[in-house]
């Protein structure tokens, strides 16, 4: 993941005093209070102490004032890419530019996750700032959620002397920081753990192919069987033995999955599914086979380890919003986009599951060459809907998953579906 800083803090936009009533208050009725008595008492002692006590929020105000002026803060957000679980970390500088010690600030930052829609806040203390010196400090976040997470502005704060006046700063900044779903595991580590799929995947000389197919819009011009298609009057092309099968479709479908009531381990099910998702399309890829990645309205082409697919596939996922994620797929222009389809892979919810049953009876049809078909249904905590009874007519394999421990099984399964498949074609 790229590492670079974040752009400027900008100036401050605005300042502003916050009046405590209370504390005030109590000032002046008790500055009032030995007014009145030195008055009918003719006290001097009384007189002077009243005005000492009208006087103290003045003096408070002044020296509030003094210990904010001077005073400068910058904020950087260095990593602009992060894993989900992983702590952001803040750098503060903080630079004195009088000679005067400055004493008892608070940093407050709100970050604006844009793809969630909500917010978090955090409060840090910094004691002390010596005169003409700069105070440094590394403030750790966690718990970023997937998605883009900006810091719009942020405040710096100090108290006046017992509290009267609060002094603000208030600071815009332009930077974000995205953050990826976090994979269910290595996506090395599992092709690595199974030796049949490497077996599978044995890529032999690039320039073997087993036979030859009609030409299709994916293609790519290199493979043209040049004197076959002068035979044919049409273009054909080579079928690779390394590319023995068409491309994955994947596609998530996920219309409840971002109610209340559709949630494991306190996180919204559509939070899994894309997990599940990234951990399998970037696992496929790793493996020589390429992937399209369809959701909602937008579509991610994976092809053959080819640089920066796994990462355009994890900012697109990370940006995934709850309606994007509703949306029913069309996929009749995408088969005709995509076509030829080796395999055909549903991630769906309860709500959705008997509409991806119907179009993987279209895609599995004899007019296609697709190899088969999965669903996999990710059911609420208290649902038990399933089809596979249907899905086995249709030659489709059906994985139902119920809980968070059932997603790295699945996962294997699917894998060793997709992969088994391409195994035995590759070695026809």
């Amino acid at each position: 993941m790229g590492i670079r800083g974040m752009p400027p803090t900008r100036r401050a936009l605005r300042g502003r005093v916050r009046i405590r009533w209370g504390t005030m208050a109590s000032f002046l009725t008790l500055g009032l209070a030995l007014y009145l008595v030195g008055v009918s008492n003719d006290s001097e002692p009384a007189h002077f102490i009243s005005r000492i006590l009208l006087f103290v929020p003045l003096v408070s105000f002044m020296l509030g004032l003094v210990n904010m002026s001077g005073v400068t803060c910058r904020l950087q957000y260095p990593k602009l890419r992060l894993w989900e679980g992983q702590n952001a970390d803040l750098h503060l500088k903080l630079t004195n530019h009088g000679s005067l010690s400055k004493l008892n600030f608070l940093f407050h930052i709100t970050i604006l996750n844009k793809t969630l829609n909500f917010g978090q806040s955090s409060v840090w203390f910094i004691p002390s700032i010596a005169g003409e010196q700069s105070a440094d400090a590394v403030v750790s976040i966690q718990g970023l959620k997937r998605g883009e997470n900006k810091i719009e502005r942020f405040t710096l704060a100090c108290d006046s002397p017992l509290g009267i006046f609060s002094f603000e700063r208030e600071y815009g900044c332009d930077g974000s920081c995205v953050v990826y779903p976090r994979l269910l595991c290595e996506p090395e580590a599992i092709m690595s753990s199974n030796p049949a799929f490497a077996k599978a995947f044995a890529i032999r000389d690039p320039f073997d192919y087993r036979g030859v197919r009609e030409y299709a819009p994916t293609d790519d011009l290199r493979f043209v069987h040049w004197m076959c298609s002068a035979r044919r009057g049409e273009l054909i092309v080579k079928v690779l033995e390394h590319y023995g099968m068409a491309p994955c479709m994947l596609s998530l479908i996920a219309p409840d999955g971002a109610e209340t009531n559709s949630a494991w381990d306190d996180e919204p099910l559509l939070e899994h599914m894309i997990r599940f998702m990234a951990t399998l399309a970037i696992s496929l890829n790793n493996a020589g086979c390429n992937v399209n990645a369809l959701t909602g309205a937008w579509e991610v082409r994976m092809r053959g380890k080819r640089s920066g697919d796994a990462i355009m596939l994890l900012e697109r996922l990370a940006r995934l919003t709850y309606r994007e994620a509703s949306l029913l797929i069309n996929i009749g222009s995408s088969f005709n986009r995509f076509h030829p389809i080796g395999f055909a892979i549903f991630l769906v919810t309860c709500s959705a599951v008997s509409d991806a049953l119907e179009k993987l009876s279209r895609i599995c049809g004899a007019q296609t060459r697709a190899s088969g078909g999965i669903i996999v249904h990710f059911c609420a905590c208290n649902s038990d809907e399933h089809s596979p009874t249907l899905a086995e007519t249709h030659h489709v394999k059906y994985f139902a998953v119920r809980s968070s421990n059932e997603l790295l099984p699945t996962l294997k399964a699917c894998l060793s579906s997709v992969l088994m498949v391409r195994g035995v074609h590759g070695h026809v």
